[in-house]
């Protein structure tokens, strides 16, 4: 590694993980991620709840890669964020070191730190636990390898180039469109034949998966796809533009100034490796649009696509200072402004409702882990759970849980129709969730409070699924409203059905909800 590059990117280094760490959050999805990996390492399978093979997570090899550090006996949450950190800090090493390369100056590379280093989406997802890093890392070092090819075509790079993109492909499904961007570059690029070979490599991969998939869970895809896929509709493209919008407002417009920037740096130079980067955000942006957006903090599936514009915004960058050089001008005097355009999106991580969201989320996500543990250690061995949120509390009570979003739960997800709401959390299936006879109901987003609240406060139905069990006179019937007490003092609020021997920290008591929706 050049080391100049080296440098840049240990500073970089130093002040990422200062931002993430003011973050210092892992969502409750890594949970269900991890509990899939506690039951792998304990024999039980690759499964949430064992005996029920479906495939309920959608980031194969980033649990593959956690499999060794959890068998040496790291917690797995403590291993998901240092490995998370571990790959960021990897891709900040490839992304300087290839900006410092291709152009020769620190300046691009200096720019693009900037712009990773003040990225919110990329310091928080970075330690969150899930697999943003690896799909980030392993996109940018896809392109990477392309436009090294264009330059000069190598075995090594071809490997490279066809690694990354097996890789990615088992990191996400939707890794394998990348590689036909990628491809289609490389075409134009006139590496028919390495355009053809990463094509293949790719296709041969997501079929391979697939091919697992189907023998160990039945189905060729995930089953959040079955429970988040909606039928493509103007309303659900609208709903991805908000998101986009929500994006880019977020960041005071910095991605579109930088991405507007490239555009008139390039000018007519189509072949240009900075192009690679935007036509794979491009795609990006067409596949948000497709599905809808993403509800998850701080635009969780915008995380990968930072390391590719910060090689798109160097490369910009250059250009400027190849500009003032022809001119005459120092290069500060065009390279320091535009190295400043990061800093816009800084407010984002300081203030505003999504990092009130987050702090009220984490507090929220730590409250569930803490009644999982009090489950795991209190409640009888197979007592049974219903919920929308099941990733903390399924993974420390390691008791069975019916997911009421489906996306663990086969039936639910391909209940079929279902209407338009929060992206990942519209089917429901609230008849099917009272059949399974489930111990404890969990409605809602559950949190903790120092005081009992009362049942109109605690069931306020934020899905259709809750809104599916209050609809359901069975509710009324069978279940009974109820407070556990953790060890701490606080109350939780949930269900428990009639006759259900729970241990003292369950209290049953209150009057029931009303039963219209």
């Amino acid at each position: 590694m050049n080391a100049r590059a080296a440098a840049i990117s240990l500073a970089a280094a130093a002040l990422l993980l200062l931002h993430a760490d003011y973050f210092d959050h892992i969502a409750d999805d890594a949970y269900i991620s991890l509990r899939y990996l506690d039951h792998w390492l304990r024999g039980e399978g690759l499964v949430f709840n064992p005996g029920e093979r479906v495939m309920g997570y959608s980031n194969f090899l980033w649990i593959v890669l956690l499999a060794p550090l959890g068998a040496l006996g790291i917690p797995l949450p403590v291993a998901a964020q240092g490995l998370g950190l571990t790959l960021t800090v990897a891709c900040l090493a490839l992304v300087s070191n290839e900006l410092v390369r291709r152009h020769g100056q620190v300046w691009p590379a200096v720019a693009a730190m900037g712009w990773l280093v003040a990225s919110g989406p990329f310091a928080l997802w970075a330690q969150a636990g899930l697999e943003g890093p690896l799909f980030g890392l392993l996109l940018a070092g896809a392109a990477i390898a392309a436009t090294r090819i264009a330059e000069r075509t190598s075995p090594a790079r071809l490997a490279t180039l066809t690694a990354c993109l097996v890789a990615a492909t088992w990191t996400r499904p939707e890794g394998a469109a990348y590689a036909v961007v990628i491809a289609a570059w490389l075409a134009w690029q006139q590496r028919r034949r390495e355009a053809a070979i990463g094509l293949v490599a790719a296709a041969a991969a997501w079929l391979a998966f697939a091919s697992f998939a189907f023998l160990y869970y039945g189905d060729a895809l995930p089953n959040t796809y079955y429970a988040k896929q909606l039928p493509l509709s103007l309303a659900v493209i609208e709903r991805g533009a908000l998101f986009h919008w929500a994006y880019i407002k977020g960041q005071y417009g910095a991605t579109l100034l930088a991405l507007g920037l490239f555009g008139v740096t390039a000018g007519r130079s189509t072949r240009a490796p900075g192009w690679l980067c935007v036509a794979m955000i491009a795609a990006f942006a067409l596949y948000y649009l497709r599905i809808g957006g993403d509800a998850l903090v701080y635009h969780r599936m915008w995380a990968p696509m930072q390391p590719l514009l910060a090689l798109a915004f160097g490369d910009a960058v250059m250009q400027l200072v190849r500009l003032a050089t022809r001119h005459g001008l120092p290069a500060v005097s065009f390279a320091l402004p535009a190295c400043a355009l990061p800093l816009l999106a800084v407010p984002h991580s300081l203030q505003g409702f999504e990092l009130a969201y987050l702090r009220g989320d984490d507090e929220r996500i730590r409250s569930l882990a803490t009644l999982g543990r009090e489950l795991h250690e209190h409640a009888a061995p197979g007592t049974r759970l219903a919920a929308n949120v099941i990733g903390a509390v399924g993974f420390y009570s390691r008791a069975p849980i019916v997911d009421m979003l489906g996306l663990t739960d086969r039936q639910i997800a391909k209940r079929g129709q279902r209407e338009l709401g929060t992206p990942g959390h519209e089917s429901h299936d609230g008849a099917y969730v009272l059949d399974q006879q489930p111990d404890l109901l969990l409605v809602g987003i559950p949190r903790a409070s120092r005081r009992r609240i009362d049942v109109n406060e605690a069931f306020r139905p934020a899905f259709p699924s809750d809104r599916d069990l209050l609809a359901d006179p069975r509710l009324l019937r069978g279940y009974d409203f109820a407070h556990w007490t953790l060890s701490d003092g606080r109350h939780v609020a949930l269900f428990a059905r009639r006759g259900f021997q729970g241990p003292e920290r369950l209290r049953v008591g209150g009057a029931q909800p009303s039963s219209s929706p």
